[in-house]
């Protein structure tokens, strides 16, 4: 019996299982793991900026696996990442909060924010996108020149629901 990794989002798979037979398989399913852990990160923000976010199992795989390509050739996200890891383990919820705004920045600095944003949300109207897209740019705006203050503040206010995004980090 070979070992397979399984990819799921609250109980249901979203991409398909991995063979671990290689070392490869092992760096791909950690970038899959980190990937989805990007994605729910901005699922999360979204969320407390008010953008209900109802997203099939093949939205998720098609925007995590657009990420995947980025987090392979982005130390700042991988990092940011693994710091948000260190901080979910144990920090507060104020740093946890700073760690998933500072997620959320380097996701916009990568420029895979508003592409993650856009694909939880496609079977949105053009015009509902072009709303969303306009409050997720002002909020993210003001949110990068205040250093987060109100969206952290946001984060602290949501983190006793999000359970998901928390049991995530249990096999990064």
């Amino acid at each position: 019996l070979k070992p397979h990794a399984f990819v799921t989002r609250n109980g249901q798979q979203f991409m398909p299982s991995v063979l671990m037979a290689e070392p490869e398989s092992v760096q791909k399913v950690n970038y899959i793991q980190i990937a989805s852990i990007v994605v729910e990160g901005v699922m999360l923000v979204m969320s407390v900026v008010g953008v209900k976010v109802s997203v099939s199992g093949e939205a998720i795989s098609k925007t995590a696996g657009e990420v995947m390509e980025v987090v392979k050739t982005s130390d700042k996200l991988m990092n940011s990442v693994k710091g948000l890891g260190r901080v979910m383990e144990g920090g507060s919820k104020l740093e946890k909060a700073k760690a998933i705004f500072e997620l959320i920045k380097e996701t916009k600095g990568a420029g895979i924010f508003m592409k993650i944003a856009k694909g939880l949300v496609s079977n949105m109207s053009a015009f509902d996108w072009m709303k969303t897209a306009a409050m997720l740019t002002a909020t993210i705006v003001a949110a990068v020149a205040t250093d987060g203050a109100a969206l952290v503040a946001k984060i602290v206010l949501s983190l006793d629901g999000a359970y998901s995004f928390a049991k995530k980090f249990s096999n990064l």
